[in-house]
Order: structure tokens, then sequence, then C-alpha cells
């Protein structure tokens, strides 16, 4: 039987809370808070994906400055910035870029944990760009 929306909220709810916890108090917290076995189990999966996540390379550079040198049109020629690789190289090896557009720029990768080929897309927020208009997300939801 699958989670129902409700219970899917009281998950997030409990593990919002578990995460102000100090790590090593975090499981102790769900254990205590949480009888339910299965419910216990689901956060348990999403508290050590959000840490997974908190930790990763991709949240140590903030995504302007991570972004800049694409937006700027630096790098077609020579590859995509070296800060964006690194950011993201626990999760994704970059190829080589295949477009560049109003909306941004799209890199060919192969997506480590997946195994799988994969197109990564920078978008552009730069002024008088698609973003924050309606029509500028509803053209990027067609692209995806």
């Amino acid at each position: 039987m699958g989670t129902t929306s409700r219970e899917w909220r009281a998950v997030k709810r409990l593990v919002t809370a578990a995460l102000e916890q100090p790590a090593e108090a975090r499981q102790a917290y769900l254990e205590a808070r949480c009888p339910d076995a299965g419910q216990r189990a689901r956060a348990a999966e999403l508290l050590s994906a959000c840490e997974r996540a908190a930790s990763s390379a991709v949240f140590a550079v903030p995504a302007a400055e991570l972004a800049a040198p694409v937006l700027a049109g630096e790098g077609a020629d020579d590859g995509p910035p070296e800060a964006l690789l690194a950011a993201l190289a626990d999760r994704y090896r970059i190829e080589r870029e295949i477009g560049r557009g109003g909306m941004g720029t799209v890199y060919l990768a192969h997506d480590l944990r997946h195994r799988r080929v994969v197109a990564l897309k920078l978008l552009r927020t730069d002024p008088g760009s698609f973003e924050g208009s309606a029509g500028g997300a509803r053209r990027f939801e067609r692209e995806i």
C-alpha cells in the first residue's frame, strides 16, 4: 500500500524536526518520536537523503558564483568551468557543452548514481531573461 499525502506530511514534519537536532542524535529522535515502524523507516530514508544532499559539493559554492562563467559566455570553447565540474563531480561527469540559448547552457553528462547519460541545463538568471515570467515557466516546462 502506498503512502498517503497526510502520511508524507507527517514524515516531512518529523524529518524537519530531526534535522534541527545534532547529527548524532537524529536517529534516536526518530525512534523516540515515531512509534510506527513503516513511517519511521520512510523518515530515516528521507533523513539520510537530506544529510547526503547537505554534504554534497554542489551546495558548497553559491549557485551564482558557480554559474557566473557559464552565464558570461566563458568556457564554450574550452569546456565547462572548473568550479562547475568540481561542484558536480560526486554526482555527474560532464562531457561537453551541447547547446546554449536564451534560457541557458546544456551539457552532456553521465549521471554516476543512476549510470545513464543525461543533459544538464544551467539556467540563465540575468535580467531580461525568462526568469520570473509566466511565459518563461511554461517555456521551461515544454523543454523538459
